[in-house]
């Protein structure tokens, strides 16, 4: 066992959160559109993060590839439920899958960064560097059917709530996108090169309603700790759900208490053994804790997943409203 598992099984007292504790971070602070300050850790780098859309939390990209040109994911949030359906719309390229989210979630980050749907850059290596992935032309092949399939795809998320009923809206990742090679577009035609800074050879243009629902929505994910599951896209998922979930215990003060069949269907698992499924799990929370020691959260008997604010009211990535 090694020192980080032997100091996380250490007893700790009960705290209280409180804003004195969500602003003790010395790292750098990114503010969102919506008011939330992001504190970037200590390295004092706003790389230090990743910010990504509730929605791609609650409802992620298949695990594997999938010959279906739909896919459905289904969850439960405080207030209702989120069906988020995903469309390939080019045959010749399957729906977003495994490593896509990593991708993803690299370019929203900038985008919140850049305070812009627009996001340029230089170099296929920034993404690779950034979550260290080899940089051999297997991996840069890899990257690229990447950007194809998320241009090439489509959501439709459905919110269900008993007070206001449902609220369905249907847009592409990209509204437009240009890597090396053709150009491609979603939506209305442009030119897009024409729009691209001087030196930079990739350019992707968020879709209007993915921007404002990651603007208004934000999910703060330490970059270190997601960095760890980048080829595991359930272990990814799991983590940031338990980032997510444990943002609103300390909000709120309370424990949630998550069956084991709606974290099932959370994680969008077709696991039949569901001892090993279980046993997965643990494994990725065990491995969550070492980077985050300050989690809170353990799993019950029956697989019941109880998750309470987290210690000192420190999350993978602070945050504090003003």
């Amino acid at each position: 066992m090694s020192e980080k598992e032997k100091e996380i099984q250490k007893p700790q007292r009960e705290p209280t959160p409180s804003p004195a504790d969500s602003n003790r971070s010395l790292g750098a602070s990114l503010i969102l559109s919506n008011g939330w300050t992001i504190l970037t850790g200590q390295n004092n780098k706003a790389t230090s993060l990743l910010v990504t859309a509730q929605a791609l939390v609650l409802c992620g990209l298949p695990y594997k590839k999938i010959k279906e040109t739909h896919y459905q994911r289904f969850a439960k949030t405080p207030q209702g439920s989120l069906t988020m359906t995903i469309t390939a719309q080019d045959p010749k390229y399957p729906i977003p899958y495994g490593r896509d989210r990593a991708l993803l979630a690299w370019v929203t980050t900038k985008a919140i960064q850049g305070k812009s749907p627009v996001v340029q850059w230089k170099s296929t290596n920034e993404f690779m560097k950034t979550f260290n992935i080899d940089q051999g032309g297997k991996d840069y092949k890899l990257v690229w059917n990447s950007w194809q399939r998320l241009a090439r795809a489509s959501i439709l998320l459905n919110y269900s709530t008993s007070d206001a009923g449902e609220n369905v809206r249907s847009f592409p990742f990209f509204e437009s996108t240009f890597v090396p090679g053709p150009p491609v577009m979603s939506g209305k035609v442009v030119d897009i090169r024409s729009r691209m800074l001087p030196g930079f050879c990739y350019y992707i243009e968020l879709s209007n309603t993915l921007w404002e629902h990651l603007k208004k929505h934000p999910v703060p994910l330490s970059l270190e700790l997601m960095k760890q599951f980048k080829n595991e896209p359930k272990a990814w998922d799991f983590a940031a759900f338990l980032s997510w979930r444990s943002f609103l215990c300390r909000m709120n003060v309370k424990v949630a208490r998550i069956p084991w069949p709606d974290l099932v269907q959370q994680l969008g698992s077709c696991d039949k053994d569901q001892k090993q499924l279980r046993k997965s799990l643990k494994r990725v929370l065990k491995k969550v804790q070492i980077y985050w020691p300050e989690l809170r959260a353990e799993f019950k008997v029956g697989g019941l997943l109880e998750i309470r604010p987290p210690f000192m009211g420190v999350l993978p990535v602070l945050e504090s409203k003003k």
